[in-house]
Formats: structure tokens, sequence, C-alpha cells
């Protein structure tokens, strides 16, 4: 097997974030899911071993380390082990959970041992978040869940995700988050996983507004932070990206390990690039043939490939992926056209003739 050169070499220093699946399992039915969670995997990973994945990911350099699902509360207990492990080693969790099942106990250790929380929140009304969770009543533990998390201080955000299904609703949730005080993520919908792909996919016009709305909202509320996960024409639209990163992320600043040990470019591009059950991560990360496409922009096909804004946007991979299948073709939502012009006017964004 071949040794990774000691380091830190680009590829550790770009990544900053790997989001752990802890189990596929989930007490809601979402119905914009990426993992199509619901059921635990027979071939999911045990505690010990997510505790020696945890500690290749420190060693190589990662110190943002996100635990998901399913739903991690769901299996508590491994949730705990690798909560207490990552604070013994000085790392902070941040945990991606619904926040249904929280309760003061839980939450209590959760700050003891410096994690965070961070909540689903894709509508402000018990009808249009119980609908888009799937469960009846979810909307009403959710409030007395975020009650909860703020009197433990461990809520660190509150993240919507737009689809045409709730778009009205974004910005009533950012308004929400401004009043709690935190930080706001909306993110755009990525076709994978559970297919509802017809009645959640933004359209390219609506997800250039997602993006117009986050600046006006910026404006609004200097007080908080408002931003996107996964956007990458934030980098073209305000000279911003998501994570401080210009351009799409996958394979470069974060990574997915899913619940059976499948290495992922993008939580929302489900590629295998190799396995840690086989593999150690630091051999995967910098080895691997599909992550050296992905990382080299000049092998982008289409519009993107022979884009102005290539090197600062490049496209969502994960889009062009669940559209083509093919993770290098152009991003088929993009709004650019070529008679696009830059403006540091108002709120440095981007003007653009929509498409013919």
């Amino acid at each position: 097997m071949p040794r990774i050169a000691l380091g830190p070499t680009k590829n550790q220093v770009l990544l900053k974030r790997a989001i752990l699946e802890l189990t596929r399992s989930c007490n809601l039915s979402c119905v914009h899911c990426s993992r199509d969670a619901g059921c635990r995997s027979e071939a999911e990973m045990d505690t010990g071993k997510w505790i020696s994945i945890v500690d290749e990911l420190i060693d190589y350099g990662v110190d943002n380390l996100v635990l998901g699902g399913g739903e991690p509360f769901l299996v508590e207990d491994r949730l705990r082990s690798i909560i207490s492990h990552c604070f013994s080693r000085g790392v902070t969790t941040r945990i991606t959970t619904n926040g249904l099942l929280l309760r003061e106990d839980l939450a209590d250790f959760i700050y003891d041992n410096r994690g965070i929380v961070c909540y689903g929140m894709d509508g402000t009304t018990a009808n249009s978040y119980d609908s888009f969770r799937g469960v009846k009543g979810a909307f009403t533990k959710l409030l007395k869940s975020i009650d909860l998390a703020m009197k433990f201080n461990i809520l660190d955000l509150i993240a919507v995700t737009a689809t045409k299904s709730n778009l009205n609703q974004v910005p009533k949730v950012i308004d929400f988050a401004a009043r709690l005080g935190i930080t706001c993520i909306v993110s755009k919908y990525v076709p994978t996983g559970r297919p509802n792909y017809n009645t959640l996919l933004l359209s390219s016009s609506d997800r250039r507004r997602v993006l117009e709305l986050i600046g006006e909202k910026r404006l609004e509320y200097p007080h908080i932070q408002i931003t996107t996960t996964r956007e990458p024409l934030e980098a073209v639209h305000y000279d911003t990206g998501a994570m401080n990163m210009l351009g799409c992320i996958a394979g470069v600043g974060w990574c997915l390990i899913s619940a059976d040990g499948n290495v992922q470019p993008c939580p929302y591009l489900p590629l295998a690039v190799g396995n840690v059950m086989k593999k150690r991560f630091a051999n995967i990360w910098e080895l691997s043939p599909h992550l050296k496409l992905l990382r080299d922009r000049t092998n982008l096909k289409g519009k993107c490939g022979a884009c102005t804004y290539v090197d600062k946007c490049g496209g969502c991979r994960a889009i062009a992926y669940a559209v083509t299948g093919d993770y290098l073709a152009q991003d088929a939502q993009c709004w650019l056209t070529k008679t696009c012009h830059s403006s540091t006017k108002t709120l440095n964004k981007l003007t653009c003739q929509a498409p013919a």
C-alpha cells in the first residue's frame, strides 16, 4: 500500500470538515433526505471502529467533526463515546440532529464535553414543518428542543434547505434564527437520496433568488451569520464561498464517511471513493483517482469547463452527478451566461442576463 509522505499536504490543509454518518436509522421521514435514512444498516460500523476512524481523521488534521445520520441520538451510546473521545483529544464535535430526542441529561453531557448541536428547520409552522419532516407533531417537539438547547447553550445554528415546496419559508427561518441570535445556514436542495426531485428541485432562477435573499438578509441582520453550505455560485455572487472556500468544496473542503465506511467527496455526491474498513483515510483522500479528477477544474466539461469563473466557482459537482451521472459535467442549474459582469454595488453581486 502506498505510504503518504509527512505533511501537511495541500489536501490536508484544505480539508476542513468530515461528516460522520453514525447510523442510517431515523425517527423522521423527511422528503428531502439525501441519505434516504430510516432503517439501520446491517453493515454499520461499531463504536470501536468509529473511534479508530476519528483518531485517523484527527491525526490527519481534521478538527471539525460533524456527527450525523440518520438521527445520531438513536445510537446514543455510540454518540456519547465519540463525543467524549473527541473532547479528550481537544476536538469539538458538532451534532446534526432533528433534536426531537434531546433530554436534559444528554444536553448537559454535550455541554460538558464542549459539543454543539445543529438543527434543521425547514418551516416555521406546524403544517409546513411536519409535512416536510413526515411526522405529525414534530414541530412542537422541535420548539421544545430548541428551548432546551438554548438553555444549555449548545445550539450552534439552524439550517434550512431551500426547495420548491418550502421556498416561502426560507426567509421566515432566517428571521427565526435572527430572533434567537444564532447562525442560519441556507442550503440548496440537491436531488439525491429520497426520490422527490420533481417536487423539490429549484429552478435556476429560484436558486439565484435564494442567494439574493441571503444577501438581503445579511444586511437586515448584521448581528448573525447567514451563509450557505454548498453553493459554489456564492463565490461569484458575493466574492465569498461556502466554508470560506471558493467554488465547489466536494473532495476538497469536506467529505462524508458513511455508516458502512464509504468515503464520499460530498454528503450529496453519492460516489464512494474508498472505504475506511479497507484502507486508511489518508490513503483514500490523497490517492483516489476520482478525487484527483474532482480537484483539477481543467477536467470540467460543458459550460462549467468553458466558464470564466471556473476557478472561482466550478459549479456544483453533486448536481452535475445527480442530473447526468457524471460529476465532471456542467451544473445544469447555473444561471450565468457570457453576458455576465461583476458589480460591487450594494450587495456586491453578479448581475446577469437571463438565458434565452
